[in-house]
């Protein structure tokens, strides 16, 4: 397996899609600085994680130090990936966070584009006395000009994707090695749905093209993300599946999971990651609902949709939350019972 490569791979005007002030503004940041802190949103998906920890690794090449922080602990199925054993969980080790960040020089908050959603870790931040830059990286709706750099592509599949575009356009292509391509790919692979959400493009893969070049394995990847499963999980599926689909007429379905539910089938973080996605593989549904109850006292809500349908408007109006046209998430706080009367209020004004 090849360390590093470049080959026949070239930029494809990658920095000609990004803000070139904004991009210039990052890699003075790099070369003039020397501690780094990269940080994914709460709950990290693939996208956050593998996010990064390219972007960590990529920074550690170029002669610095980083470290991830994040501000909760992520699903087991992205352990394997490269550096996730050396993430340091907020919410675990504050003292330890903290001190990491009191002295850092940089601060990259990846793959979302607001400081609350690292709920807790935002005060931390705000109270730090070293003033350090700040970096957005982010592919989502409606990004806020609160740091110093921001690089904002909506349109992009993938934060992963944009982390892959500033290293090539940066020159810096050769610098991929197989453990940073891992990183990108996964993050690709899980935030586009397997490469069939509308976000993938021609640019997309040739990305891919250049990642599997630089020595990953797509096989032993997907493996690892989605055949990896607790019997538990499967069960936790099932039942979500056979008890708990509700279709709301004919073009919209939801699912919902209580505490109860969740303990019984010894539910770990991650396990109910996907299962949106089934409510919307029912022919002829364009719109659907995922909510899970968290021990947190809020409903945890996912939203996901076909053609024309803003999912992203819906999240921001009533589940205060976000995202994509396609594909958005978001909290309710009150009970399962009331976020479905929402929901069906909203398939009853939109449908």
């Amino acid at each position: 397996m090849p360390l590093s490569c470049l080959g026949k791979w070239e930029l494809w005007n990658r920095k000609d899609h990004m803000e070139r002030t904004e991009l210039d503004k990052l890699f003075s940041l790099i070369s003039e600085y020397q501690k780094f802190v990269v940080i994914p949103h709460i709950n990290p998906d693939g996208d956050a994680m593998g996010s990064t920890l390219a972007m960590k690794q990529y920074i550690e090449v170029k002669g610095k130090t980083a470290t991830v922080i994040a501000p909760n602990k992520f699903p087991m199925f992205y352990s394997w990936m490269p550096g996730a054993k050396d993430v340091v969980l907020f919410d675990e080790d504050k003292k330890r966070a903290s001190s990491i960040l009191d002295d850092a020089e940089v601060l990259l908050f990846l793959d979302f584009n607001d400081l609350s959603r690292v709920e807790d870790l935002q005060k931390t931040i705000a109270e730090l006395h070293s003033a350090p830059k700040t970096v957005i990286i982010d592919h989502h709706r409606d990004p806020k000009r609160i740091t110093d750099v921001l690089i904002s592509e909506v349109g992009k599949s993938s934060t992963s994707e944009m982390v892959y575009d500033i290293i090539m356009a940066n020159g810096d292509g050769d610098t991929i090695n197989s453990n940073i391509a891992a990183c990108i790919y996964t993050g690709i692979l899980t935030d586009t749905g397997s490469f069939r959400f509308n976000s993938t493009t021609s640019s997309t893969h040739r990305a891919v093209a250049h990642l599997i070049d630089c020595g990953i394995e797509p096989d032993l990847i997907y493996e690892q993300i989605f055949d990896n499963n607790n019997l538990s999980r499967l069960r936790l599926t099932g039942h979500a599946l056979v008890n708990r689909l509700v279709m709301v007429g004919e073009r919209a379905s939801y699912m919902a999971l209580n505490l109860e539910e969740l303990e019984r089938f010894d539910y770990r973080k991650g396990d109910t990651e996907g299962l949106v996605n089934y409510g919307l593989g029912i022919k002829g549904v364009v719109l659907t609902l995922f909510m899970r109850e968290s021990r947190e006292g809020y409903v945890k809500i996912s939203l996901r949709s076909k053609g024309n349908v803003d999912v992203n408007s819906i999240a921001r109006n009533h589940f205060n939350g976000g995202g994509h046209k396609n594909a958005a998430g978001g909290k309710f706080y009150g009970s399962i019972e009331e976020s479905i009367a929402v929901f069906q209020n909203v398939v009853n004004e939109l449908l």
